[in-house]
């Protein structure tokens, strides 16, 4: 999986107590970008946005690979978030890594586009690894 992470304040980060369990956040996140996915030559819908109890999960096809996105809000960050992009093998079959990377790149290049044509995206940066397990430790309170 490859991480992007980035900075806008398209999204809600923020649940007011009053509108506790009447929305969640990511959701807009999510169906914004697939919105927007969709529409690229290539790439099919599998799964619409669903929420998970980590984030949101949503999945498109291309090259024949399936390619999960998963959204997250970035953890103590206001306006950051971060989506991970994996292409799955094909169930009970071999599948070629350099097929399932060239589905990955394919996603990864359209996520790029739709974030370079907005202007509310600022602090764009791909990451091999999740940036969220190599965040700085939070002091402990007493």
């Amino acid at each position: 999986m490859r991480y992007l992470t980035f900075e806008t304040d398209l999204f809600f980060s923020d649940i007011p107590d009053d509108q506790l369990d009447q929305w969640f956040v990511g959701a807009d996140c999510a169906g914004w970008f697939y919105a927007r996915l969709l529409p690229f030559p290539g790439i099919r819908p599998r799964l619409d946005p669903t929420m998970e109890d980590w984030g949101w999960i949503m999945a498109v096809e291309t090259h024949g690979i399936v390619v999960e996105i998963c959204v997250w809000e970035y953890l103590d960050q206001r306006m950051h978030w971060l989506l991970g992009v994996a292409g799955k093998k094909k169930f009970l079959k071999k599948t070629d890594p350099d097929l399932i990377r060239a589905a990955e790149q394919s996603v990864e290049v359209s996520l790029n586009t739709v974030i370079e044509a907005d202007s509310r995206f600022s602090k764009v940066k791909w990451h091999d690894d999740n940036p969220m397990d190599h965040q700085p430790s939070q002091p402990k309170s007493e």
